[in-house]
């Protein structure tokens, strides 16, 4: 398994931070007490059992709970990338009940221009 070599804060606030390798691929997170949690033991996505999945879910710009394929198998194994921004349970963006979550603060569209993007990365 690759080592981390970069990090940097999961989203704007986070105390908590993104592990990454030498190509940028997500491995983990670190906490604010610096424990390392790397994510599961997955294929091509940088650690992730489940890479770059768009949430099931209307993307209208109103609703903000999406279903995930799959569960994740703890809260700090999954992260939303919304338009560049990674979101995380610990970070208060999302909340996580099997394999549904809820946003906090956003709701996708799209339809916008330009439209958002939106992946799940989890494990």
């Amino acid at each position: 398994m690759a080592q981390p070599v970069q990090y940097k804060p999961m989203a704007e606030g986070s105390q908590y931070l993104l592990a990454l390798d030498n190509n940028g691929n997500a491995l983990g997170t670190v906490s604010p007490s610096g424990v390392y949690t790397p994510f599961g033991s997955g294929g091509s996505g940088g650690g992730f059992t489940y890479a770059a999945e768009v949430p099931g879910g209307l993307q209208n710009g109103s609703n903000k709970t999406f279903t995930l394929a799959h569960t994740p198998s703890s809260v700090n194994a999954l992260m939303i990338l919304y338009n560049g921004q990674f979101l995380t349970v610990a970070g208060g963006d999302l909340t996580l009940t099997g394999n549904q979550f809820t946003l906090t603060n956003y709701a996708p569209n799209s339809g916008s221009t330009p439209p958002d993007t939106f992946f799940a990365y989890y494990s």
